[in-house]
């Protein structure tokens, strides 16, 4: 999956002006769509770490955290964030963009603080337990 999205986004990249042509001879219009398309491909990195982070984090029961994380950065921060720019700051387009772009960011710094914050000599005694558990039901049916 990850090749196929690499070689996605360098070709998203490569072709990024015939992209924006596609919607339009307008220039106005192509400039937006290339501005937005900058900022589509900083978000990509971001939002593909997101993933195996999150396959880090379950198996070490941190799922949990990971939701309140989710939660309170996406829908109490980042939403109001996002107006903030999008309609205070009169950026629209490009103030919706990089509100989610901030959301992305600060949720991974989030996820990788859990991460790093882990016991992760309690966690691997853990899943030998569960491991050992689950050899022992299986024994006994």
């Amino acid at each position: 999956m990850a090749i196929i999205l690499s070689i996605e986004e360098l070709l998203f990249f490569l072709f990024r002006d015939t992209w924006s042509r596609a919607f339009g001879s307008n220039h106005e219009l192509q400039s937006e769509l290339l501005v937005l398309h900058t900022i589509y491909m900083i978000l990509l990195v971001p939002d593909n770490l997101q993933n195996p982070l999150m396959g880090i984090l379950k198996p070490l029961n941190k799922g949990i955290s990971a939701l309140k994380s989710y939660f309170v950065i996406y829908y109490l921060l980042g939403l109001p964030f996002t107006y903030f720019l999008a309609f205070k700051m009169k950026l629209w387009t490009e103030g919706l963009w990089i509100g989610f772009l901030v959301s992305v960011f600060v949720n991974d710094l989030s996820l990788i603080y859990i991460m790093v914050n882990a016991d992760w000599k309690k966690e691997i005694e853990d899943i030998f337990d569960r491991e050992n558990k689950a050899k022992v039901t299986k024994s006994l049916e």
